[in-house]
């Protein structure tokens, strides 16, 4: 008996499909990475930053003290990461599906990796320590551009919306996401650790990057057998 061989027609269109989306996560790479050298280079964007930095740092109350620490812990990587392997799990297991789960984790870990790169890219120092008289958490060692906290906040919830079934629980998940995306952003330069234009980068940056490289993947995913 003759074994049909693969579709070389049916995988060339599944490659055209995959191409834009590919693409995208590229150049919206390359355009993060852009728009640090500018903010870099436009010494006005600096000295807006650092002035917001100043302003949210120094009227902070005792709840948002709590708020801003408490988000600092859960999306530092050492957290972050241990969390990231939880959700993959509970996905894979809530849809019977380890694509799902891997699925998920790609969603989360590519546009995470895609800040470190841009980090050392844009190498962007973090908000002077003068801006804020009493600093509550060390300033990390590494650059500022992008906020990798709020890219990771971005990226998990936007994989956790999108590995739920359409319907009013996607649409409750995401004004609860974009509250929690908002909430980390604030934070980061509510602490000093980072500019507004860090954390507004990565909260654009991230949604986009995990909506394209969602298309990628449903472009690439082998075709089910109807059976």
């Amino acid at each position: 008996m003759t074994i049909p061989s693969a579709d070389p027609e049916g995988r060339g269109r599944a490659l055209r499909r995959a191409a834009p989306p590919a693409l995208g996560v590229l150049g919206a790479i390359l355009l993060a990475a852009a728009l640090g050298g500018l903010i870099r280079a436009v010494p006005a964007v600096g000295a807006l930053d650092e002035r917001l930095v100043a302003a949210a740092g120094t009227t902070l109350t005792m709840p948002e003290r709590t708020l801003a620490l408490g988000l600092d812990a859960i999306f530092d990587p050492l957290v972050a990461a241990p969390l990231t392997v939880a959700v993959v799990l509970v996905v894979a297991l809530a849809r019977r599906s380890p694509r799902e789960g891997a699925r998920t984790g790609i969603l989360i870990l590519v546009p995470w990796a895609a800040t470190g790169v841009l980090k050392v890219i844009v190498r962007r120092p973090r908000p002077e320590v003068e801006l804020l008289g009493d600093r509550l958490v060390p300033l990390p060692e590494t650059f500022s551009f992008p906020s990798g906290h709020t890219t990771v906040a971005a990226a998990l919830c936007l994989a956790i919306l999108l590995a739920l079934p359409a319907g009013w629980g996607r649409r409750l998940g995401g004004a609860l996401a974009a509250v929690m995306v908002a909430a980390t952003a604030w934070s980061r330069v509510a602490l000093g650790l980072h500019h507004p234009t860090d954390v507004l980068v990565s909260a654009l940056l991230a949604p986009v990057l995990v909506v394209l490289l969602a298309r990628w993947l449903d472009a690439v995913r082998p075709t089910e057998d109807p059976r």
